[in-house]
């Protein structure tokens, strides 16, 4: 999945070549040491959320009784890439679609579909003899989804 993901996404930026928010100007962004090899990186569309969201589909299809859980961790990747000053806002939007285009393209695919069947097989094997999380990360997680740059508060 990652490869065409990645190719398609390098196309992408290097045609837009978009400067990143943080270009220009003293802005912080959350991980200082990635600063230089992000700066001559393009920006649109965004690669961590292409990636995020396409996990997110697949894991999603894969574990549908968790695939809200899934969905809004997908979506809160995504937007952690704005939160932390390296992406605009229609770079990570740009991602979700990239994202979910690559996952309906590969659907096309029979070597995925099968590589599909054989993760349900053994997720089903993990889920008779899995572990749960830590509730309390995950309380921690759930609530700050629900504080999202790009929708207002209830």
């Amino acid at each position: 999945m990652r490869q065409s993901e990645k190719a398609d996404v390098k196309l992408a930026k290097d045609h837009w070549q978009r400067p990143r928010p943080f270009v220009g100007t003293h802005e912080a962004v959350c991980t200082e040491g990635d600063r230089w090899r992000l700066s001559s990186s393009g920006a649109y569309p965004s690669g961590h959320t292409t990636w995020g969201w396409s996990t997110a589909l697949v894991l999603s299809e894969l574990l549908p009784e968790r695939s809200t859980a899934l969905l809004q961790r997908g979506r809160v990747y995504g937007e952690s890439r704005i939160i932390c000053g390296v992406h605009w806002v229609s770079d990570v939007q740009e991602g979700y679609l990239v994202g979910a285009a690559e996952i309906a393209t590969m659907h096309g695919d029979a070597d995925f579909r099968a590589d599909m069947e054989a993760a349900r097989a053994e997720l089903a094997i993990l889920k008779a003899h899995g572990t749960q999380p830590d509730a309390q990360t995950c309380a921690i997680e759930e609530d700050a989804a629900h504080h999202s740059p790009l929708t207002p508060s209830p």
